[in-house]
């Protein structure tokens, strides 16, 4: 499956998730850390499908990989 990646501004963001569950996306992709964990979560609250949450800047040199999921 492919999930696409969505960054940029708050705005950029909307418009990208509206366009993906368009297209038919089953779900989308995004970096909490990048977008900040207010727009991170209001993306988790609008969209109508799944959103996995790439562990990009989260920390992962001090943090066990396997916590960051």
């Amino acid at each position: 499956m492919y999930a696409p990646n969505l960054i940029g501004t708050p705005e950029r963001v909307r418009d990208a998730l509206r366009f993906a569950e368009d297209a038919g996306a089953r779900a989308v992709l995004a970096s909490p850390m990048l977008l900040g964990l207010p727009a991170f979560f209001e993306l988790c609250r609008r969209a109508s499908v799944p959103v996995i949450a790439h562990p990009a800047f989260g920390g992962a040199l001090r943090i066990a990989p396997e916590a960051l999921f």
